[in-house]
């Protein structure tokens, strides 16, 4: 019997690969299918204006009569598909006139749906902001096509200076769904609306007006009395889950690349990193899947021998492609939530403070920035898979050292 490999793809890029083979083979037919769209459109819309408005026919001149408009005004067809002809053509042109910011975001939701410009994580991500900072403001039940330049600046001084403190991460997060918002009126929607980006770009606001991200060293990674307990404690272990901790902590890897580790990844003293988790949301479920790792790029990440000893013991355990197959179904692969539930249970196990997988990240980071590593600034960008060192060095970088580890370093300098 043959058996094909997965094939690891979203339900909506199933659905346009199978589309456009059925257009490839004849199936299905361009003109059929546009011809199709286009009268499901009208129908919706002639129901819809009936909902509201009457379509009738007069018994003297048996024409066909309906009003549109908030005036009301009358139009009348000697034949009724005529008529419906210019129903569908007001509504048509009047979505352009009277489309507000909320429904050009509802059109690039369902633009969405059936496209692949962005991923299903940041689709869900964008939504999530938007019902946060814009859904139900009056901001967002303007027509798109009369949105000055001072709305926008009002809008986002709101955001910032109008209750709680935000994060300057959110806030950008608003600017870049307003700009992502007007470009798709204007190109997709064909509306005649401003241009936002040089209004953005020149919005600027004081530091203090923002949320300060909390910093606190002793949160954001392990230090090394840490490390070093840990490491005890998952000496022996034969658990897969833990053994992935261990994994993470010696590469630095994302838990989304750890956890969709295949075997074709490693070689000799290094990983390949083809892969990462995808966790996106639909129709109020939570959904999986396997693509692309950050950027949309593979790189490598070298192995250092304990790396390598912790692998060899993974592999020992199963045949499954998947470095961390599934409990339940080898054929899957074991999901990143199952990762930060294990090392949460280590903490509580050890008493200390429990902490995520990214932490571990910055951990291996900030121990790899220290003088001690002779590391490069360069070589560490690499490992980690960052666009530029300021990235690491701004948000990756903490101070690993305990109390005893500070007071040998620092006891000793004689200042002046």
């Amino acid at each position: 019997m043959k058996v094909y490999p997965r094939y690891h793809k979203t339900a909506s890029e199933i659905d346009l690969l199978i589309l456009q083979d059925c257009l490839d083979s004849g199936i299905v037919s361009h003109d059929k299918t546009l011809e199709n769209i286009i009268m499901n459109r009208r129908s919706e819309i002639i129901k819809n204006h009936e909902a509201t408005r009457s379509i009738w026919q007069s018994k003297t001149t048996l024409k066909w009569c309906t009003k549109l408009g908030a005036d009301k005004q009358l139009v009348v067809r000697k034949e009724r598909w005529d008529l419906e002809n210019a129903i569908v053509e007001y509504y048509l042109t009047n979505e352009k006139l009277t489309a507000t910011v909320d429904d050009v975001f509802q059109e690039w939701l369902q633009y969405e749906s059936t496209h692949t410009e962005h991923s299903m994580k940041t689709i869900n991500e964008y939504e999530g902001e938007y019902k946060r900072f814009l859904a139900g403001t009056e901001f967002a039940s303007t027509t798109i096509r009369s949105v000055t330049e001072m709305d926008i600046v009002r809008l986002l001084r709101s955001i910032v200076t109008g209750g709680e403190k935000i994060q300057r991460k959110r806030y950008a997060a608003v600017k870049t769904i307003i700009r992502t918002l007007f470009n798709f009126a204007r190109i997709h929607m064909e509306i005649d609306c401003i241009t936002v980006t040089n209004i953005l770009a020149d919005i600027h606001f004081p530091d203090a007006a923002f949320k300060e991200k909390d910093n606190d060293d002793a949160k954001q990674v392990f230090n090394h009395s840490e490390i070093k307990l840990i490491k005890e404690e998952l000496r022996n272990t034969d658990n897969p889950l833990e053994l992935g901790i261990l994994l993470a902590l010696e590469t630095g890897l994302r838990v989304g690349e750890l956890c969709t580790l295949r075997r074709e990844c490693i070689k000799d003293d290094y990983l390949i990193i083809r892969y990462s988790q995808h966790k996106y949301k639909r129709d109020g479920k939570f959904y999986y899947s396997v693509g692309a790792p950050k950027k949309g790029k593979e790189r490598t990440v070298v192995l250092n021998y304990d790396a390598k000893k912790i692998i060899q013991k993974i592999l020992a355990l199963h045949d499954s492609e998947w470095i961390f197959p599934d409990e339940a179904d080898t054929t899957q692969w074991r999901k990143a939530h199952c990762f930060d539930g294990a090392i949460r249970r280590v903490c509580k196990r050890l008493g200390i403070a429990e902490r995520s997988m990214h932490k571990l990240r910055k951990t291996y980071a900030s121990y790899i920035l220290t003088e001690e590593s002779k590391v490069t600034d360069k070589l560490a960008q690499g490992q980690l898979g960052h666009r530029d060192i300021q990235t690491t060095r701004n948000h990756y970088y903490y101070d690993i050292y305990d109390k005893e580890e500070k007071v040998r370093i620092l006891g000793n300098i004689r200042i002046g």
